[in-house]
């Protein structure tokens, strides 16, 4: 029973001190608390403070035999301003209120005031705590003191995020640790940005452990799309907070990370891959990934500098490398290889006539394709004269890329259409022939191609000369055989007359042809 009875007493007598705390202060109409002086720890930023008032002779006096201990803390708080409202009034030296920087009495005494002193002076203490120490005997007592202290929070702490392993490439989600705990409903997508090397839009945020306040200080981020560019990344917290005299501070957190695992994307390309030797080709690169600003070139192969596109002119087979660095990424690198050939090399220049036969022309190497006016087989470069026509006919021989020209000129010829006449006439020059300027040769015919009919009919070739080149026409020696009448309906559109020999000339009305006697009624 007495173990009992020791427990109900102390019981008792922590509810009593709690039921005193409670009595001896309370708030006034200005949302201000006052306390009276005993012992207890407050957090209010501002308070009225007087002495116990626990006189029991005179109530507005404190008691003999008091040692209270009263002590503020208000967090973050720079200053706090102690001023009295009214006289403090104690018994002199022996019983006297002490006042200390910190959050007990082993801190620094800032003043001590004790007897009679109408206007005691203010304390501004530099601390986030202040504490009251009154001690009083068992003689004189007064009526002690009446006193306002208010915090002063010029700046709240800025939170910092703990730093992270760098995220792989393609991450969607990091994890976040602050070092002060959030409401876990109260931290929003809104909440973050992050901006860098890709400027992904935040797209949800959920709370990691939360408590049993619905606490937490871990979130996971999410991002609208993976991170999937190598470089720097700022994640930025951007929210508020309320401190303890009620003031909102905006806060800011910033947590720097970055990704090395990307790779930089580069292609190499070639408006030619064969080039003929002395001509030259264009390289170009198609780059994605990693961070442009900050791209450098390094040619491992091919003797070039800087970045593409690059002109270049080899002379032999040449492979060329290309490794893109940006210093964080992982570089990227592509090769190319550029084919050097001899060019080939075509026969000279030729000359054939017009009327001559098809003929190949020669190239090394062998294996080419030719092309071109007047080419009938382009793998043995047959050239056809009849086919080409008169001219400088350009043609070439192609190997790859490379290719030499011959020129092939044409030269025309034609002697005509045959000619004809009676036996025994005049002489007459041959017609229709061209060009002028060469020779003629054969029977009954001089070399400028006056034909001397014979006695007799018949038919003889004769020969036309020029540039080397030659054309034969006939000669027909006969009387004509023409019917006397002729009938025809005047519907028909055209007619050609019987008779011989070939060569004469026509005349006559409805004559549309007057070497082949066509006639058009």
């Amino acid at each position: 029973m007495t173990g009992v009875k020791t427990y109900r007493t102390k019981i008792f007598k922590h509810l009593l001190f709690v039921l005193v705390f409670l009595f001896n202060h309370w708030t006034d109409g200005y949302a201000q608390t006052t306390y009276k002086m005993a012992n207890g720890k407050v957090y209010a930023c501002k308070g009225k403070l007087t002495d116990s008032e626990g006189n029991k002779q005179s109530a507005k006096k404190y008691a003999n035999n008091e040692n209270y201990i009263f002590t503020v803390c208000v967090k973050g708080a720079s200053t706090i301003n102690i001023k009295f409202n009214g006289p403090f009034c104690s018994e002199s030296i022996s019983d006297y209120l002490k006042v200390y920087k910190g959050n007990d009495t082993n801190g620094v005494l800032l003043r001590t005031y004790s007897g009679s002193i109408n206007n005691p002076i203010a304390i501004n203490a530099s601390d986030s705590c202040v504490t009251f120490y009154f001690h009083s005997d068992a003689n004189i007592v007064c009526d002690g003191w009446d006193l306002n202290w208010e915090a002063k929070i010029i700046s709240v702490p800025q939170h910092k995020f703990s730093a992270i392993a760098d995220p792989t490439c393609g991450s969607n989600t990091i994890r976040v640790v602050l070092d002060q705990k959030f409401n876990c409903d109260s931290v929003k997508a809104s909440n973050f940005k992050l901006s860098g090397a890709l400027s992904t839009a935040v797209s949800s945020v959920s709370a990691v452990n939360c408590d049993s306040k619905n606490e937490s200080n871990t979130f996971d981020v999410y991002f609208a799309s993976g991170l999937n560019k190598s470089g720097n990344y700022v994640l930025n917290f951007n929210s508020s907070f309320k401190d303890a005299c009620d003031s909102i501070w905006k806060i800011n957190a910033k947590l720097n990370f970055k990704i090395t695992d990307c790779p930089i994307n580069l292609v190499l390309k070639s408006n030619k891959y064969i080039l003929c030797k002395g001509s030259c080709a264009t390289i170009s690169a198609t780059l994605s990934g990693g961070n442009s600003i900050n791209y450098t070139y390094h040619w491992m192969a091919g003797g070039l500098s800087g970045a593409p596109p690059k002109t270049v002119c080899p002379t032999v087979s040449t492979q060329y490398i290309l490794e893109v660095r940006d210093g964080v990424s992982v570089p990227g690198r592509d090769t190319i290889d550029l084919v050097v050939l001899d060019p080939p090399i075509a026969q000279n220049d030729t000359t054939v006539c017009q009327s001559a036969s098809v003929f190949n022309l020669s190239a090394l190497p062998s294996g080419g394709i030719w092309s071109g006016l007047g080419i009938s087989n382009s793998g043995n470069g047959t050239f056809n004269p009849g086919l080409s026509g008169a001219g400088n006919i350009k043609v070439y021989y192609a190997v790859g890329s490379c290719k030499d020209s011959v020129i092939v000129t044409v030269k025309a010829i034609n002697a005509g259409p045959p000619n004809a006449a009676c036996p025994g006439t005049a002489p007459f020059m041959v017609t229709n022939f061209a060009p002028n300027g060469g020779s003629w040769s054969g029977p009954n015919i001089s070399a400028s191609g006056l034909i001397t009919p014979p006695n007799t009919a018949g038919s003889f070739v004769v020969t036309y000369t020029w540039n080397a080149c030659s054309s034969s026409k006939t000669i027909h020696i006969d009387g004509l055989v023409i019917p006397q009448f002729d009938t025809l309906c005047q519907s028909v559109a055209a007619d050609t007359l019987k008779f011989s020999p070939l060569g004469g000339t026509w005349t006559g009305p409805g004559i549309s042809n007057n070497r082949l006697g066509i006639n058009s009624p």
